[in-house]
């Protein structure tokens, strides 16, 4: 009997695991919810690449499926289906339109929203996208991905390359920077690396808005962080190398066609004894003398082919049903375009190493409660020379011409030239250009010293939430504490290296270190400079306690939020700052047809006297599902989406340009002279003693700067699935209570006033984009979308000075107008030159500029200075055009970003040739005044400086200096492989994708002839000169997942 049920168990056991692997061909048809077939749809084997696509009539057979496998059904628009296939071999799938995705759900102020039930401004990028950017800091991934956002980067030196970030343009004299929140706390973006981030939001109108008061007025950025799902550990890696050049490059002639120029220049000025000679021509010619006759490429001595950057990013998420985790590190390394020299224990190299960490951890206490707990930072250390990116560095790389000086002395030129003052020096020589502010770029770059700045940041959060749905459903408590703290340490490092010109008669002059000076002094050696903190330590407290409730009753939607919160920070031993709030917030919907929301934000500031110290901040919106009407039944599947909102709300600003307490009085001691006195008798006066004087007078009336905002919102879904998008948002913004200070105080006043409310503005602009995606039954999806935003302003009043006349009064302009002089042509004859207004004290002549004399009183001065071009530190318009596909296993997408209708202020070495001292004259130039060329782009050639004073603006703006900056920008593009996932299981991989990247790839800037229409002087505001170039770059990525 035993062994009879032995044999029995056994047969079971084979009829049941024969069942179970029993392998055959499944079939079936994919539909959608309407009972349309879905051609086109995809049917893999989950976990491996085995699999088919459903026919024109939505039906698909699978070979060889065992009961045991997992099928995966999708198509782009609809949720994806998983099927256990078990004993069916015809399986029939409905695939339900995918409209509650991580896509159509958007992060606003203090909770989340369906997208469809919505009514704010808001803009939302993945993650994902933000990365294939490719760039160091945050805020350049954001250029043209999100309408309403404009950014101008000025700089890209490693470590301070980030850009600055409009949305909807200006509306202010004081700030225009959104506020930005990483998982709800305040902080700099630009130190976070984008590995890490889930999703960011823009929101842009007061409705979203409303709810941050204070803080409001410039529009917000939430950053919303990666957290950690249920699910096995998922790890992954990414690892990029990448090499980068300059986007500024220069084209100049060499010493001898200088010369040349330079010869015709003296014919001009009338200087024929300085003509160079044809012995000196030949020497410039054939380069026989070249430490005396020097033919030196700046460029190409200073600046690399490439330099280099790496990234790295490991991080791990996953969890269980009670404990969930996301945890992230990185590298980062920017590395120099620049050639230098390193020596033990100094290196002046531009670069810059940053490591981010994160660890955001949810615990499920009970089943109605969880405990959030984040914690981020990074370490940034920064290197750079003492000369730092602006005048001494890389104003005479792309300035000093090719004759000035050679690049340096070799010590065999010391046998042919003995120096017999300093016969101890024997080895190489650095060479000077003997003139103040006109440094050789080499021996500035490497020879100046070099400073090390180490910045550090941690925020650390704690969230607790508790439902209370035994009171009743939807109810919710939540309490947030956060705490961060950043600092930064400066550490110099001092190098002055004495410089050496050999004069044409053979002998030598000696020049002490960086600044030029003539004499013996010795060289300062290298050697360890102070170590100081150079930015305070900044600390700051956060504190967040809401409820939140939200329930739907039959066909009502119903959500509430009141939320509290306080804020204090204090930098290093200042006073602390204070800021506290209440919110509030009800939105309703009926069917997700009919939409409303309302915004309430009190909010209390320091700045203002305790009559004004809160201010109330309201807001509303209503919004329409229109093709939930049955009278838009008629327009589909032509219109599958259309909605219309429109907002009205007020936002403020507390910000007074640095200045607080603006309701007491301030003294400060005594500055001048007349200030002192001292103690004592005639004989014996004493000490000389400045006293405590009176500073800025108080203003008890100081008030919130105030914002109105307005939006009307459409959008459209066309044909199935929506696949054209149309989305249009048309917005005024009107500013008032502006903190100015007042600029028509008479200087009998005697002393300074605090900042009043004297400003008004008015903003009006657009957005527009439209996006169109699709894909076919061979598995290719494709999309494109292009965008354009435009935002222009006008100053309604403005403080100004009484004298000032009317043609130049700021009234009815834009912030930022540029003013300048209007040039009307040159002098062509004898009779003109007599009768020109004259600009300075220079001497005209034929070819000269001709200044129009606005005021007519014979002189050329400021008084006829009139608005010219537009606004220099940002575009009126922005715009951009992305497209991408995927097919199969390969990846490839793009964008073009440009901006239309900026300015910019070229600096006179771009404008004239031969300007002052440095020789300098670029191939564009050419097309110079002559006899024979009166219409030319360029005046005369000169190179006495009475003579070009009256050509050069030195910095300020004309007609000629005042380019516009509109351009065009190849702004990323991505072209990616990912292995098929049968040839990685077997190593337990679940993704390996290779990557190739640009960023900067290509730039169209019609007027302008060299540099970059973004780029600006950081020490010369508007000027396109002296900044470290923008960057291209090119970068080779890996990303693997186990």
């Amino acid at each position: 009997m035993r062994k009879i049920l032995i044999v029995l168990f056994l047969f079971f056991s084979y009829f049941i695991s024969y069942g179970q692997s029993h392998s055959g061909d499944v079939t079936g048809t994919i539909t959608d919810s309407s009972g349309e077939v879905i051609p086109g749809a995809t049917i893999v084997l989950k976990g491996t690449t085995i699999g088919t696509v459903s026919d024109m009539d939505g039906s698909f057979t699978l070979k060889n499926v065992k009961s045991t496998d997992v099928l995966i059904f999708s198509f782009i628009g609809y949720k994806s289906q998983e099927v256990i296939v078990g004993n069916q071999r015809v399986i029939n799938i409905v695939l339900v339109s995918d409209d509650v995705t991580m896509e159509e759900v958007v992060i606003v102020g203090y909770g989340v929203q369906k997208k469809e039930s919505s009514v704010a401004a808001i803009s939302q990028v993945e993650g994902e996208t933000l990365k294939k950017a490719s760039t160091i800091s945050l805020s350049n991934a954001l250029t043209g991905q999100v309408q309403g956002v404009f950014t101008v980067q000025k700089d890209g030196e490693p470590g301070s390359d980030a850009a600055d970030v409009f949305i909807r343009g200006k509306s202010s004299w004081v700030s225009n920077s959104p506020l930005v929140l990483v998982d709800g706390v305040e902080g700099n973006f630009n130190d976070i690396d984008p590995n890490e981030i889930e999703t960011l939001s823009v929101l842009k109108d007061a409705s979203a808005t409303a709810v941050f008061g204070v803080k409001g007025a410039n529009g917000v950025i939430l950053i919303t962080t990666k957290r950690g799902q249920e699910g096995d550990i998922k790890l992954t890696f990414n690892s990029e190398f990448g090499l980068k050049n300059p986007l500024l490059r220069r084209n100049m002639y060499n010493s001898y066609n200088t010369a040349l120029i330079m010869n015709e220049a003296y014919r001009n000025d009338g200087s024929w004894n300085l003509l160079l000679s044809d012995e000196i021509l030949e020497h410039y010619r054939t380069q026989d003398m070249p430490y005396l006759y020097p033919n030196t490429d700046w460029e190409e001595i200073c600046v690399k082919d490439f330099g280099f950057t790496q990234k790295h990013n490991v991080s791990i998420s996953g969890g269980s049903k009670h404990a969930r985790i996301y945890a992230s590190f990185s590298y980062l390394y920017d590395g120099d375009i620049l050639k230098t020299v390193k020596q033990p224990e100094y290196d002046p190299t531009f670069k810059y190493n940053r490591y981010n960490y994160r660890v955001n951890m949810d615990f499920d206490l009970t089943p109605s409660t969880v405990l959030s707990m984040n914690a981020g930072g990074f370490v940034g250390i920064k290197n750079q020379p003492n000369e730092s990116a602006s005048i001494r560095t890389y104003r005479p790389i792309f300035m000093l011409g090719p004759m000035v000086i050679p690049n340096e002395y070799p010590a065999s030129l010391l046998e042919q030239y003995p120096d017999p003052a300093h016969p101890e020096e024997t080895g190489d020589r650095a060479a000077s250009t003997g003139v103040i502010n006109a440094n050789n770029p080499y021996n500035a770059i490497n020879y100046s010293g070099y400073k090390q700045t180490k910045s550090t940041g941690l925020t650390t959060t704690f969230v607790l939430k508790q439902k209370l749905d035994f009171i009743t459903k939807g109810l919710s408590v939540q309490g947030k504490v956060a705490f961060n703290h950043d600092e930064a340490y400066l550490k110099n490092y001092n190098f002055d290296k004495v410089a050496y010109k050999l004069l044409s008669d053979g002998t030598w002059q000696r020049f002490k270190g960086r600044d030029n000076t003539d004499g013996e002094g010795a060289e300062l050696p290298i050697s360890p400079g102070s170590e100081d903190i150079t930015s305070n330590p900044f600390r700051s407290w956060y504190y967040e306690a809401s409820v939140s409730y939200a329930r739907t009753f039959n066909d009502h939607n119903v959500s509430a939020l009141f939320l509290g919160q306080r804020r204090t920070w204090q930098s290093d031993v200042d006073f602390p700052h204070y800021e506290e709030g209440i919110v509030g917030r009800i939105t309703y919907d009926y069917k997700t047809k009919y939409l409303a929301e309302v915004n309430l934000g009190l909010n209390g500031s320091e700045q203002f006297a305790p009559k004004n110290r809160y201010g109330f901040f309201p807001s509303y919106a209503l919004g329409w599902n229109l093709h939930q009407e049955k009278f838009m039944e008629k327009l589909q599947p032509v219109i599958n989406r259309a909605k219309i909102k429109y907002s009205y709300g007020e936002v403020g600003s507390d910000n007074a340009g640095g200045q607080r307490w603006l309701y007491t009085s301030s003294y400060a001691n005594g500055t001048t002279n007349q200030d002192e006195y001292k103690p004592g008798t005639a004989d014996n006066p004493g000490t000389s003693l400045r006293p405590i004087v009176e500073g800025a007078v108080a203003n008890e009336n100081a008030t919130w700067e105030r914002a109105i905002k307005k939006d009307l919102g459409i959008e459209l879904g066309f044909f199935k699935n929506n696949m054209f998008l149309l989305t249009m948002d048309f917005f005024k913004e009107n500013r008032d209570h502006i903190l100015l200070s007042r600029l028509s105080l008479p200087d009998w006043f005697g002393v300074s006033a605090k900042q009043q409310n004297l400003g008004a503005t008015e903003t009006k602009g657009y957005e527009i984009e439209v996006k169109f995606t699709n894909g076919t039954r061979d598995g290719l999806w494709y999309w494109a979308k292009a965008g354009v935003s435009f935002s222009d302003n006008r100053i309604i009043f403005r403080d100004e000075p009484y004298y000032k006349p009317e043609y130049q009064k700021m009234a009815g302009r834009r912030i930022d107008q540029l003013f300048g002089y209007v040039t009307t042509g040159y002098i062509d004859n004898v009779d003109e030159r007599a009768a020109v207004p004259r600009y300075g004290s220079g001497i005209v002549g034929l070819g000269d500029v001709v200044y129009r004399d606005f005021n007519g009183d014979g002189n050329i001065d400021t008084n006829d200075q009139v608005p010219m071009g537009y606004a220099g530190s940002y575009p009126l318009y922005f715009y951009n055009f992305s497209a991408g596909l995927t097919w199969k296993n390969f990846d490839f997408d793009f964008t073009f970003q440009g901006a239309e209708k900026t300015s910019r202020t070229m600096v006179d070495a771009f404008l004239w040739p031969l300007h002052r001292l440095a020789n300098q004259y670029f191939d564009y130039q050419s097309d110079y005044w002559t006899p024979d060329n009166t219409n030319a782009r360029y005046p005369a050639l000169h190179m006495d400086a009475n003579r070009v004073q009256n050509n050069i603006s030195d910095g300020t703006n004309t007609t000629t200096s005042i380019r516009d900056a509109s351009y065009l920008r190849l702004k990323t593009a991505q072209i990616g492989y990912s292995v098929p996932k049968d040839l990685i299981s077997r190593y337990k991989m679940g993704q390996c994708r290779v990557y190739l990247q640009g960023n900067n790839l290509i730039t169209w800037a019609p007027d302008y002839p060299i540099g970059d229409p973004e780029g600006t002087d950081a020490g010369n505001g508007n000027l396109t000169f002296g900044y470290y170039p923008l960057i291209r770059r090119i970068t080779l990525g890996l990303q693997v997942t186990f």
